[in-house]
């Protein structure tokens, strides 16, 4: 029987038990590995959610826009209307 032992990539610790080898090859404890999967996960949230933005969340603030500037116009015409009828010509 033999026992094994490595040390980390990341910080140099002896890993005694459980080495997690990481999607990069590199072996890992399980501290450091967390942190590297955090890390890469992170990074993947902010590129989706940049992507988001560029993409869909700005046609969304676009549709905003037009539908802001649509009710100003409604409102305009329904004063005007009312105008009309309390002082009619």
């Amino acid at each position: 029987m033999s026992i094994l032992n490595a040390t980390c990539d990341d910080c140099g610790r002896l890993i005694g038990g459980v080495i997690y080898t990481d999607h990069d090859g590199n072996q890992r404890c399980k501290e450091c590995s967390l942190k590297n999967r955090l890390y890469y996960l992170g990074k993947e949230h902010e590129d989706l959610e940049q992507w988001l933005k560029e993409t869909h969340l700005a046609k969304l603030s676009q549709l905003k826009i037009r539908i802001k500037s649509m009710r100003k116009e409604l409102e305009m015409i329904n004063k005007l209307d009312l105008n009309k009828e309390i002082n009619p010509e």
